[in-house]
């Protein structure tokens, strides 16, 4: 049986060392070569990536601009009929206003007439009451003169002293006495 043990001697082991590091290193470059190109790649398939993406962006962009501008116009057309509507309506409100005024005008005419109308009512009245106060005391001054002047008369007049049967009886006597 063969031992297992080996010994190696210092200048072969460092040799091998050294080649293995050798190889090591050029595994090393290898590796950061592949890598290096890996990467180029890497960039090159990122930057086609990146433009396609930004192609697609730009025209996702394009197309939203392109509706954006789309129904701005639309929006815009739809205020444009609303801002008409309004100034048919402000129109409207004018002419209204104008007529209101001018009706208002008219009221203000009709109550300076009724004011005039009143007045002249109230005048009327005054007329009328003082008329029928007039014709009052005249109705009152002969309804009340007979007994008054009957009183007066009673008063200042005497009475006189034959009465009518007297005279009846002398206006007898006479016309007898001539016959």
């Amino acid at each position: 049986m063969a031992s297992e043990d080996v010994y190696l001697r210092k200048d072969v082991y460092e040799a091998d060392q050294r080649a293995l590091r050798a190889e090591i290193r050029l595994g090393n470059e290898e590796v950061l070569k592949e890598l290096r190109q890996s990467r180029v790649e890497i960039n090159g398939k990122i930057a086609e990536f990146r433009e396609e993406v930004n192609g697609k962006i730009a025209e996702f962009r394009e197309e939203v601009n392109g509706r954006f501008a789309e129904f701005r116009e639309e929006v815009n057309g739809r205020f444009a009929e609303v801002n008409d509507r309004f100034a048919r309506v402000d129109g409207r409100f004018d002419k209204l206003e104008a007529r209101v005024d001018v009706l208002t005008g008219r009221v203000d005419n009709l109550e300076r007439k009724v004011d005039t109308i009143d007045r002249r009512i109230d005048r009327i009245e005054g007329y009328v009451g003082t008329g029928i106060a007039f014709i009052a005391m005249l109705v009152t001054v002969v309804v009340f003169i007979e007994p008054i002047a009957r009183f007066v008369r009673k008063i200042f007049k005497p009475e006189p002293t034959i009465t009518l049967e007297q005279i009846e009886a002398l206006i007898d006597s006479k016309l007898n006495a001539k016959h």
